[in-house]
This record gives C-alpha cells, sequence and structure tokens, in this order.
C-alpha cells in the first residue's frame, strides 16, 4: 500500500493538501504527485534526448 489509511487523521482546517507543493517540515505535504509530474518530465527528457534529429 502507498497509503496506511489506518494512520490517517484529518486535517485541521483551513489547511489543504495539494500534494504537489513540495514537502517542508510542518506543511504535512507528502509532495507525491510533485514527484510523478518530475518523474513524467525526466522521462519526456530522455525520450526526447534518443531521438536522433530528422535529415
Amino acid at each position: 500500500w502507498m497509503i496506511d489509511f489506518g494512520k490517517t487523521v484529518p486535517l485541521p482546517p483551513p489547511q489543504t493538501l495539494d500534494h504537489r507543493t513540495p514537502w517542508a517540515e510542518g506543511n504535512r505535504e507528502d509532495g507525491y504527485l510533485w514527484g510523478l509530474d518530475n518523474l513524467i518530465q525526466i522521462f519526456g527528457d530522455m525520450l526526447h534526448d534518443t531521438n536522433p534529429p530528422s535529415p
């Protein structure tokens, strides 16, 4: 499991999470989607770098 729901608790209002904000002490963000966005960008860059230019 990626999330242990047994250990989760509701956020106190008005705090929200977007999962794209990088983690910083006290912000409760996990950065999951931020990391996934970066991973997708890395793979896209690698794919672009491996395609030879057209003659």
